[in-house]
């Protein structure tokens, strides 16, 4: 609710503004939830932003795209808040689910999503798969070798 957010938004600045003292950023890492309308207007995520500009963000491409936005479009936002980028495909499967997959090997546009970011000014990408059919190890090796071999 509402009271619930913006009781939220406030510890959030107040321990921001606290690192930031101390030269560390506090990054906030969201999931679908955050994309849920105030009042049919601004996402909850929006509002985080507005109203606590002590933080920074650590985004998701598959929650993002989950929340009902493009990744690339996302990205571009928020310029200069987003040290952090969690990268995770967006898998779906013959039974329609949908999931996250190793990098290069699900539905997204990694070259635009990365340029996107890149113009941002993205310091970090994490390699990220909430779910793993196999070996995780494996999982992190096929994304690692889809970045190194066509998008580095």
């Amino acid at each position: 609710n509402l009271d619930e957010v913006n009781r939220m938004i406030e510890q959030l600045n107040a321990a921001a503004e606290t690192l930031n003292k101390r030269g560390k950023t506090l990054c906030y890492h969201h999931h679908e939830l955050e994309f849920t309308r105030i009042d049919g207007a601004m996402t909850v995520l929006d509002k985080v932003m507005e109203e606590a500009p002590a933080i920074a963000m650590e985004p998701d491409t598959y929650w993002i795209q989950m929340g009902g936005f493009s990744p690339q479009t996302f990205l571009k936002k928020y310029p200069n808040r987003i040290p952090l980028l969690h990268i995770k495909d967006w898998t779906v499967k013959p039974d329609r689910n949908i999931t996250t997959g190793e990098i290069g090997y699900g539905n997204f546009d990694w070259k635009s999503i990365l340029q996107a970011a890149d113009a941002d000014n993205v310091q970090w990408y994490i390699i990220e798969q909430d779910h793993c059919e196999g070996d995780p190890f494996d999982a992190l090796q096929l994304s690692w070798d889809y970045i190194v071999n066509n998008l580095v």
